[in-house]
């Protein structure tokens, strides 16, 4: 399995530029996602702590 992925690395290598911006563009995204849910479930969390969502959490 090692060899293979050398192998497809060997074959990125006159596009390792395209390849690592790729690799960074997927980590940004990755984290973009983590600070999403965080800020929603904050949203969620004040909203149901002020009283604004606790009727549709009881379900009335």
């Amino acid at each position: 399995m090692t060899r293979d992925l050398i192998r497809v690395l060997g074959l990125w290598r006159p596009r390792w530029g395209w390849l690592a911006a790729g690799a960074v563009m997927a980590v940004l995204a990755a984290l973009a996602g983590v600070a999403l849910f965080a800020f929603a479930g904050r949203g969620v969390s004040e909203g149901l702590r002020t009283g604004m969502l606790a009727g549709a959490a009881a379900g009335s």
